[in-house]
């Protein structure tokens, strides 16, 4: 989750021009990307298309059945059934990250497709209340879910980021596996060292404990999530406290990705279901020349992780700037990984103390998105905070497709916008 209480001026994004809500158009520009094609694996680059997107107001529902809670908050979606790539009754689970704030923490069973022009188009069918171990909902402020994949087995793992409930009282970030129905199962066993030493509070501003040396920053722990052939990978969003600075202006930030064997039964390293882990670096944000002297820097992390493989994938990395007026600038970047060569650092707690030379993550930069900003349409002239990633139905021409979903964190100065790229 990404909180923003400015107002927010401009974003950017991939190829836009939706003028209306709950429409959209398209847009021939093309860039690059790798993808998996079936049961094989391309390592080549492929091109991308924009087709369109669809813009769902803040308060506003989406088709479907009738909602108990607030529609938003949506932090990752995860096709029902990842191997059927058809193009209608194309059945997603989307994740909301509400903390159990404006209802109960939930899940949607939703539709996504393409009208008879070729637009978008999601349909709600199903409301799924997220249970507790015990079969309880859960109470306000007790869980920060943010991550999602559904295996090709049928089973559902969820990623929580660890939040501080009503009574201010710490509960830590988790990897669990859970039921379609949305209940937790089982957890897998994190790493000691991404625990904070020191347990966040709410007696400063950033609710960071100021005692506090190691371990998973507050709000920027656990929150890309996404599987392929057996594995199951982890992102934290931000570095842990003995890894590194915080990515901003002027450095980068390095983060870590998390493998888990869930072919079978975990493979247990050390009592630790992860088989492996890698650095992650986080670029430093744009410091754009033409910023206002007062520009502030937020933080830059890594907001969703799509792999299609044991080794390549996608990271969407997302930061942004506060400028004199309050208003939020969004920076996001889009990156092609390969896990080969990079360094296993699972059982290294420390990268300042302990494995400073570590080899981290490769990647290529496959877009930034300022260089697209002047296409964006003046009825929708940013980018929202996009947190979900995954392959689609296939679009109208047959190709296959990759959408993004933004979180509108519940607030009427953002909205859930649906990007939607053709795979050529």
């Amino acid at each position: 989750m990404k909180n923003y209480f400015l107002t927010k001026k401009c974003a950017l994004v991939f190829w836009v021009c939706a003028p209306v809500s709950m429409h959209s158009c398209s847009h021939g520009a093309l860039t690059s990307m790798p993808l998996s094609d079936g049961g094989s694996t391309r390592s080549d680059l492929v091109k991308l298309r924009f087709l369109n997107q669809m813009n769902i107001p803040t308060g506003e529902i989406p088709k479907g059945v009738a909602l108990k809670s607030p529609f938003g908050g949506i932090s990752a979606a995860a096709p029902l059934d990842p191997v059927t790539f058809k193009n209608s009754d194309f059945k997603v689970m989307m994740l909301s990250d509400d903390r159990s704030s404006f209802g109960p923490a939930r899940a949607y069973e939703a539709v996504v497709g393409f009208d008879a022009s070729g637009l978008p188009t999601l349909s709600i069918n199903t409301e799924i209340e997220l249970k507790n171990a015990s079969g309880s909902v859960f109470e306000k402020n007790s869980v920060d879910p943010e991550g999602l994949y559904i295996s090709p087995t049928g089973k559902f793992f969820m990623s929580q980021e660890g939040s501080l409930t009503e009574a201010d009282v710490w509960f830590p970030p988790s990897l669990v596996e859970i039921s379609k129905f949305g209940h937790v199962q089982s957890a897998l066993q994190l790493p000691s060292y991404i625990f904070p030493d020191a347990p966040p509070t709410s007696g400063t501003p950033d609710k960071n404990n100021v005692l506090q040396k190691s371990g998973q920053r507050y709000n920027l722990s656990l929150e890309g999530l996404s599987g392929a052939k057996g594995w199951l990978f982890a992102a934290l969003e931000g570095p842990l406290m003995q890894d590194s600075a915080l990515a901003t202006f002027d450095n980068p930030g390095f983060t870590r990705i998390f493998k888990h064997d869930i072919k079978n039964e975990p493979k247990r390293e050390s009592n630790d279901s992860a088989a492996a882990a890698y650095f992650y670096q986080v670029e430093p944000l744009r410091k754009d020349p033409s910023f206002p002297k007062d520009t502030m820097a937020d933080v830059n992390g890594v907001s969703e992780i799509l792999f299609w493989d044991e080794f390549n994938g996608l990271v969407l990395e997302r930061g942004g700037v506060i400028l004199p007026d309050k208003s939020y600038e969004t920076q996001l970047f889009l990156y092609q990984v390969d896990l080969n060569g990079a360094t296993n650092v699972l059982t290294c707690a420390s990268k300042v103390t302990e494995c400073s030379d570590a080899k981290p993550i490769s990647k290529k930069l496959v877009l930034d998105f300022s260089t697209i900003q002047s296409q964006l349409d003046p009825a929708y002239p940013s980018i929202d905070n996009l947190e979900a990633m995954f392959f689609g139905p296939l679009s109208p021409s047959g190709a296959k497709t990759l959408w993004l979903i933004s979180d509108n964190n519940f607030s009427k100065i953002q909205r859930t916008q649906i990007l939607v790229f053709e795979i050529l």
